[in-house]
């Protein structure tokens, strides 16, 4: 083997790697863009058909944070439809509780995490850049945690997607996108509510949201 392919195969193992990661994350952003939202039917199908059970129990398992784990749901809890729709009725009722009501019990909104004024503005214009808008059944503001996480998701999706295309240079343009948007909205913003959110409520899913929060914000790619 000659030093070219040898190093062909360094540079192709590596693409796959930092593809792998990126996909990764995407499903951690994506998980969590889904349960920082209103449980609606949606949410609550994905949960009984066992998609979102099965990604939280892998996130749990792959976490460095042990702790995720004992959040999960128990299957216990979901032995029929009934049980399943008062757990939901459950939810519906936290999620008020918590993101609804004024004063809001705890702010999903970025802006009231900011040191200055214009955070709204300026994640909107994150947004504008790529050319996304949000959904139509979406009423929420670009600044909502939910908003921001599906931003990263849509980012580190097209990151990997580049890398497995073997196209470098755009993978890593997607990834500084990303990480600039981490550091320069999300990041302490996301720590911050996830501590707020873990002080305010005693019901596990948001518990686990909170814990899930950190995980993913403390991706070593971050670091």
């Amino acid at each position: 083997m000659n030093d070219k392919q040898g190093h062909d195969i360094q540079s192709s193992e590596l693409a796959l790697y930092f593809s792998q990661q990126a996909v990764e994350r995407a499903r951690s952003y994506h998980q969590l863009a889904n349960m920082l939202v209103y449980p609606d039917d949606v949410i609550r199908r994905s949960f009984v058909e066992g998609s979102l059970r099965e990604q939280c129990v892998l996130t749990a398992q792959e976490s460095s944070d042990e702790s995720l784990a004992s959040y999960v749901f128990r299957a216990g809890d979901v032995e029929d439809i009934s049980s399943e729709d008062r757990r939901f009725h459950e939810l519906r009722v936290e999620y008020t509780r918590l993101f609804c009501q004024t004063p809001l019990v705890v702010s999903p909104y970025g802006a009231d995490y900011a040191e200055y004024q214009g955070e709204e503005l300026a994640v909107q214009r994150c947004y504008k850049q790529l050319g996304l808008v949000s959904r139509s059944d979406f009423r929420e503001r670009a600044d909502h945690i939910a908003s921001e996480f599906d931003f990263l998701f849509y980012l580190a999706h097209a990151e990997a997607l580049a890398w497995g295309q073997g196209d470098h240079e755009e993978a890593r343009e997607w990834q500084n996108l990303e990480r600039d948007f981490h550091s320069s909205h999300l990041g302490e913003f996301a720590a911050s509510f996830s501590d707020a959110l873990e002080c305010a409520t005693s019901v596990d899913y948001y518990v686990f949201v909170a814990h899930l929060i950190r995980a993913a914000i403390a991706d070593p790619f971050f670091l």
